[in-house]
């Protein structure tokens, strides 16, 4: 099978995404001389912004994370003009790179207007009659997100192991966060662990203090050295609600360690 024009097609959260980077990376394995683009909001742009699987990403905004300089009127015009550039691009397929039946994705898909569209099909799920190219969903048997999402690529002919997923940094931040620990004198060797404190639903999320007990724990234990990660910005932010108070009380309270 030669296809010379993919688009995939995810519009979830930064997690969805890395865990789609499998399927994309097979695509480019498979197709090595073929088009593959990716259409992403643009808040989980950064996540594949740098692949070097992917020709072109294309992003746009969702009216709730809109700058407050920005009318939702606006967001919706530049959806349109991004619609009619992709539409004019003529892909022959569409992967919706979700691991159900969405009906936004889809709507995406009729927006660009490909030749054919690749997606898990459920029963009476709105819109699934568009899918032409239909992957049964095995509720019944779940699995990983990267495992399931790879099953997409089955009507390509691709099937096996899902490879890696894969993230590439900005080459300017990983100069200067290398930068940043070569002058803390941080060695590669040593053991650097890395602390993430966010997560979107509340039911995921774990109080500083636990936080703080488990660094001592793990600094006790293994002598480590830490490096905290958080989603930016003011909890009360009612578009990407941060965790800027959750770290400062967690660098607080684990005040003296590396």
């Amino acid at each position: 099978m030669i296809a010379s024009k993919f688009l995939v097609i995810r519009r979830d959260n930064i997690g969805d995404l890395v865990c789609t980077t499998p399927l994309i990376s097979a695509l480019r394995q498979h197709f090595p001389t073929a088009r593959i683009d990716a259409l992403v909001n643009s808040y989980i742009r950064p996540v594949v912004e740098h692949n070097p699987d992917l020709d072109h990403v294309y992003n746009y905004t969702k009216a709730k994370h809109r700058a407050e300089n920005i009318s939702v009127l606006r967001v919706y015009f530049d959806r349109i003009k991004l619609m009619w550039q992709l539409r004019r691009t003529n892909y022959e397929y569409v992967i919706l790179a979700n691991a159900s039946c969405l009906p936004r994705p889809i709507h995406l898909a009729q927006q660009v207007n490909p030749k054919r569209v690749i997606g898990f099909v459920e029963p009476d799920a709105p819109g699934s009659g568009y899918i032409d190219l239909p992957v049964a969903l095995d509720r019944a048997n779940p699995a990983h997100e990267c495992e399931t999402l790879f099953k997409l690529l089955q009507p390509l002919g691709i099937k096996g192991t899902p490879p890696p997923m894969k993230v590439e940094a900005m080459p300017e931040e990983v100069a200067r966060v290398k930068a940043q620990l070569d002058g803390l004198g941080w060695r590669a060797e040593e053991q650097i662990i890395g602390i993430h404190v966010s997560a979107r639903q509340i039911s995921q999320r774990w109080p500083a203090d636990h936080f703080v007990a488990l660094i001592k724990l793990l600094h006790q234990r293994y002598r480590a050295k830490f490096m905290l990660f958080w989603s930016p910005g003011d909890e009360q932010n009612p578009h990407h609600p941060g965790d800027d108070q959750k770290a400062n009380a967690i660098l607080q309270g684990a005040a003296g360690l590396p």
